[in-house]
């Protein structure tokens, strides 16, 4: 003997279209918490009883992003910063002088052009330090010890004087 049972099927809907896929963009994470019915975390042991639309739940969370300060190949200083926002232009670095340069500071470079701190932070970046080193000079005196005076010589560094004329 066979009993004729009707089953009534009921479809549960995701519609891609209209509540979206996420996947990480340069701005957000996104991280799924669940399903969610008429607001309401889903309990996938209650029993369908008709159709029913569950809306993906999602929590976005701002990417950060470092921004590196790089001094003659060593790191400087490290910024951490959510996308979108800009940061401060950190205390100049001073290079050392050497008996050949002197070096003054022009600014922070990206990709070799120089960086506009109003830019928004969008991506991990490396900002190197831009020097102009100039050639140290050095002036020769000349002590003629009582006899006529000789004329200082100021020359660049690793230059040659020339040496002048006796004195009298």
């Amino acid at each position: 003997m066979y009993k004729n049972i009707n089953l009534n099927l009921y479809k549960v809907f995701y519609d891609v279209a209209k509540y979206g896929s996420f996947s990480k963009t340069a701005e957000f994470t996104y991280t799924f918490n669940g399903w969610l019915l008429d607001g309401v975390a889903y309990d996938f042991s209650t029993e369908v009883t008709g159709n029913i639309t569950l809306v993906a739940d999602w929590t976005a969370t701002k990417n950060t992003y470092t921004v590196t300060f790089i001094v003659d190949g060593t790191d400087y200083s490290t910024e951490t910063k959510e996308y979108g926002l800009t940061f401060a232009e950190p205390t100049a670095p001073i290079k050392q002088a050497t008996a050949e340069y002197t070096y003054a500071f022009n600014g922070w470079l990206l990709d070799g052009v120089a960086y506009d701190f109003d830019t928004a932070v969008t991506g991990n970046i490396e900002l190197v330090a831009d020097w102009t080193a100039t050639k140290n000079t050095y002036t020769v005196t000349f002590d003629s010890n009582g006899g006529s005076a000789v004329a200082p010589e100021t020359k660049e560094y690793g230059s040659k004087f020339t040496l002048p004329a006796n004195p009298v």
